[in-house]
């Protein structure tokens, strides 16, 4: 072996630096052919990676177009929160009253005398509470007053 080298070493100057160009070009052409599919995948990436780019620079434009809808939300959800029911918080009107107010568990009678055109507002404080009428019944009780029962059963939609 050592032979071998002394031969290499005491051989002539441009065949060694020959051989080394030569070991060196293959070892360069090796590389370049182990490494040209990589290179096709990082160029594919980058490819995705810009169109990504230009797809989330679309959306934040759209976006920034959009109006701020978290304040319409925020109040239409504060109008769906339901009230808790109270038989006294119902307005029939300067000349209305609470008859009766016979609560049975989730349900309940409620008796109120009260004049014709406060009979919506009734029904819209309802709306707002967490009772809902299940039946009700109307009937005269004067020349200007009215006598509503309403059977209420508790909203379970929480």
């Amino acid at each position: 072996m050592r032979l071998l080298i002394d031969r290499w070493l005491s051989g002539p100057l441009l065949l060694r630096a020959a051989c080394a160009v030569g070991w060196l070009a293959a070892l360069t052409g090796a590389t370049y052919a182990w490494l040209a599919p990589l290179r096709q995948d990082v160029y594919r990436l980058e490819t995705q990676l810009e169109q990504r780019d230009a797809e989330r620079q679309t959306l934040q434009r759209l976006q920034a177009a959009q109006p701020d809808r978290r304040e319409a939300v925020a109040a239409l959800e504060a109008q769906l929160v339901l009230k808790p029911f109270s038989p006294l918080a119902l307005n029939p009107g300067p000349d209305g009253h609470l008859i009766r107010w016979q609560p049975q568990g989730d349900t309940g009678e409620l008796e109120l005398a009260l004049a014709w055109q406060h009979v919506p507002a009734i029904f819209e404080g309802l709306a707002q509470s967490d009772m809902l009428p299940l039946g009700f019944t109307l009937r005269r009780e004067d020349e200007q007053n009215l006598r509503l029962t309403l059977q209420l059963g508790r909203a379970h939609e929480k």
